[in-house]
């Protein structure tokens, strides 16, 4: 399943750059108030593709499908964890940071991926979009079950 294992894949990838000075506090608190706004699981990602913050959907998310055994969130390198997913959701892994980095980089101004996402208990479908946001993109995920 995709979704748990970006969330597993996590850990390793906390960018070592990551800055908590006042001024990034500061965006943090504006860009947690934009996703809290949004009736979608999201996540603001730099340009390099580092999690800056993700709403509470996003960690309710997290918690219910047991991704994370830890808070590992803000600060690791979303775009990585998804190169480094392995087995069934390779491919789909791949398109999505492909994706990323398109909109990142401008070469798209927007992405969006249909991917089945099933859990032990139902089967699912989300649909992953990709947007530009300042310097870096905003990241969500919907539900189209």
């Amino acid at each position: 399943m995709l979704w748990r294992e970006i969330m597993n894949n996590s850990k390793d990838n906390i960018s070592p750059n990551y800055n908590s000075s006042r001024q990034n506090c500061d965006k943090q608190a504006t860009y947690q108030s934009v996703l809290e706004a949004l009736p979608y699981r999201a996540a603001i990602l730099d340009e390099k593709g580092v999690i800056l913050c993700v709403n509470k959907m996003w960690e309710k998310f997290r918690r219910n499908n047991n991704l994370f055994k830890k808070n590992q969130n803000s600060g690791s390198n979303y775009i990585e964890i998804l190169k480094e997913i392995e087995g069934e959701n390779t491919e789909i892994a791949k398109q999505a940071a492909a994706g990323v980095e398109a909109v990142i980089s401008g070469e798209k101004d927007i992405f969006t991926l249909e991917y089945p996402c099933s859990s032990d208990n139902e089967k699912r479908w989300f649909e992953m979009k990709v947007k530009p946001f300042q310097k870096g993109v905003l990241v969500i995920y919907e539900d189209i079950t």
